[in-house]
């Protein structure tokens, strides 16, 4: 792999050299951007190294601090930017450990995390499934274990977690697994109602109640959930003041229409949901009722972010695949490597939701193919910034030259192929790809 940025001509290259180190040096003289400071050079270093040999890669200086780490680095040690690297407990998880120093002028080393490939991830471990919700990942498996525990009781939920990681999908698959199954599975977005409306939602009214009240009147959500579970979503965009009324709802399982005077009782099982640290609003906003939080937190359950489980991304991926074939009656049913894991080294921001968008688009565009190709995926998305497709598409370029480098400095085709990180069967291929005259063999 050969990467980077010099300081004349605009770009380096990373070379692996026979002393399992990694250095650089000019490569073109193209002008690329001049404006990349150093963690916009491990970044793209570590992100298309990743691309190549798939890996957890991360860079550190001579103190091992971390300087960038690669989405599955991410997921495997749980560190991040600015950590120490500790690699205890990473063998018991299967990971080898290779650390290659940086050559002059970079006083900083690489640390590959070795453990087959980014589509062989899901295959090598044990998924866990409750419901319909499969994962592989073991954080997450931890919290689907508390989430089944929690189905058989009629205990109060909370659900946190970023926007689009499916926080109603596992609410509704605790309701689906619970003695509650055949009663309503009712749902309500607090952040999606106008404030003076919420009250009305929740509690319901009588006839007359306010100006523009429906004859007859209405039940309010809790009494639609009765016998069954009422889901409250995005429960730190409610109000301070109707706070209150929630509380003491939860503790007597009464409710009283608006306008009305008459307690009505409810059966109902509560599960809410946020994205919002809930802690810090009571300790340092105080725009939620810490009363309320622990009551409604008798469970507690953390659905982690698609970036921190990446290793249910290819049976995500096919999953939804399977619904639009489902639904269009046509279209591919999977994905190539290379498409894979362009899915595996993007950060997700949107989560789940926009994981399943990407695979719509995809879908869409090879409707009349047999898998989803790299060219299907966003633009965007295949290149996240203007630096790294200058760098993109060097690659093949530089592959060729890294290729006749070390089997220049090695002695022989295996000492070749593992620094390159590859089988011989792939050094070979890659050989004749390019049109490499064979070195000499010293092997029997």
């Amino acid at each position: 792999m050969r990467i980077g940025k010099a300081k004349e001509n605009g770009q380096f290259e990373i070379v692996w050299s026979s002393e399992k180190q990694i250095f650089a040096r000019p490569l073109l003289t193209n002008t690329l951007v001049d404006s990349m400071d150093d963690e916009g050079i491990w970044k793209v270093l570590v992100d298309e190294m990743g691309r190549e040999v798939s890996d957890g890669i991360i860079a550190v200086d001579q103190d091992n601090k971390i300087l960038y780490t690669n989405p599955l680095a991410i997921d495997i040690t749980k560190a991040k930017s600015g950590d120490l690297f500790d690699d205890a407990n990473l063998l018991d998880k299967g990971y080898e450990v290779i650390k290659r120093k940086m050559r002059k002028p970079y006083n900083a080393f690489l640390i590959f995390l070795k453990k087959g490939s980014a589509k062989t991830i899901s295959q090598a471990k044990e998924k866990y499934q409750f419901g319909n919700i499969v994962t592989y990942n073991q954080a997450f498996q931890k919290e689907l274990r508390i989430a089944s525990t929690s189905s058989q009781f009629d205990a109060n939920v909370l659900i946190l977690g970023e926007t689009g990681t499916g926080k109603e999908v596992l609410a509704r698959t605790i309701h689906e697994q619970s003695p509650r199954r055949n009663g309503p599975f009712i749902a309500l977005n607090s952040g999606a109602i106008p404030r003076e409306l919420i009250a009305s939602e929740l509690f319901g009214y009588v006839e007359g109640a306010f100006t523009g009240s429906k004859k007859g009147g209405s039940i309010g959500k809790f009494e639609a959930a009765n016998g069954g579970t009422l889901f409250l979503d995005e429960i730190g965009e409610m109000p301070l003041e109707l706070q209150v009324s929630l509380l003491r709802v939860l503790e007597e399982r009464k409710v009283v229409r608006i306008g009305d005077y008459k307690e009505r009782p409810v059966n109902v099982r509560v599960i809410a949901a946020t994205n919002r640290n809930l802690k810090e609003e009571i300790a340092y906003q105080g725009s939620f009722r810490s009363d309320l939080y622990y009551r409604l937190n008798v469970f507690t359950i953390h659905v982690p972010p698609l970036r921190q489980r990446i290793e249910d991304i290819p049976y995500l991926s096919i999953q939804f695949l399977h619904q639009f074939h489902q639904y269009y009656g046509k279209g591919p049913l999977e994905l190539c490597d290379s498409a894979l894991q362009m899915l595996h080294s993007y950060h997700w921001p949107g989560n789940i939701r926009e994981l399943k968008n990407i695979m719509q688009r995809a879908f869409l565009l090879a409707i009349h193919e047999p898998k989803i190709l790299p060219l299907h995926l966003p633009e965007d998305f295949q290149n996240s910034s203007t630096i790294k497709q200058h760098f993109v598409g060097n690659l093949k370029y530089v592959e060729k030259q890294m290729i006749e480098q070390v089997l220049q400095e090695t002695k022989n085709m295996t000492e070749a192929a593992q620094i390159l990180g590859i089988t011989r069967s792939t050094l070979y291929r890659k050989m004749n790809k390019w049109n490499i005259r064979k070195k000499r063999s010293k092997e029997q």
